[in-house]
């Protein structure tokens, strides 16, 4: 590809937790997406961004970020994440946990799974 040709997919949906590893790796797959100008949304989901957090989502250029409406009990997170893959229409949407995959996505949807939660799991027994 040139740096004349624009990417295939000019709009991604990140969704991630803001926790460890999964945090790390979505936030460098932001850094390099955004670099090669594509347009990303990153959904953040569970508990609010630390101040550490927020300071690196603004070294990002043209990131934009969604965090889950306020932490209630009656909160339903697959349809906040529904209804904002709607609103943005991105080309692709990028997954960091697998369960949401089963949701009914309009766009293309890569599920990532991250070999530490499989381990996480297995000493969890």
């Amino acid at each position: 590809m040139t740096s004349s040709t624009p990417p295939s997919v000019q709009r991604v949906l990140m969704v991630t937790r803001a926790v460890g590893s999964l945090w790390c790796h979505a936030l460098e797959l932001c850094r390099s997406l955004t670099a090669r100008g594509v347009r990303v949304e990153l959904a953040t989901l569970g508990a609010p961004l630390s101040a550490a957090q927020w300071m690196e989502v603004r070294e990002v250029r043209e990131l934009g970020l969604h965090e889950s409406p306020e932490r209630r009990e009656d909160l339903d997170e697959d349809a906040w994440l529904l209804e904002l893959e709607a609103r943005l229409a991105p080309d692709i949407v990028h997954l960091e946990e697998p369960a949401l995959g089963t949701l009914a996505w309009r766009a293309p949807t890569l599920v990532m799974l991250h070999t530490w939660i499989l381990s996480s799991a297995q000493s969890w027994r």
